[in-house]
């Protein structure tokens, strides 16, 4: 789950990222696909994947600039 310091997240991105994270979207192979996850959420597959690679993003850039 994403929490302690992490970057700042909007509720919806932190929502479906731990969503994601403890559905198995992250293992390989994947436990749950984008568009199962979407349903999951009840929210539309475009919808999912943009709050998804939003929280990414800000991830990968917070680690790159080691403020992690």
């Amino acid at each position: 789950m994403v929490t302690g310091s992490s970057p700042s997240f909007h509720k919806k991105e932190r929502l479906v990222l731990n969503t994601a994270i403890s559905s198995g979207y992250y293992e390989y192979p994947r436990k749950i696909s984008a568009t199962e996850l979407a349903e999951k959420l009840s929210y539309s597959k475009s919808t999912t994947i943009e709050y998804l690679r939003k929280a990414e993003n800000k991830i990968i850039i917070t680690v790159c600039t080691g403020e992690l």
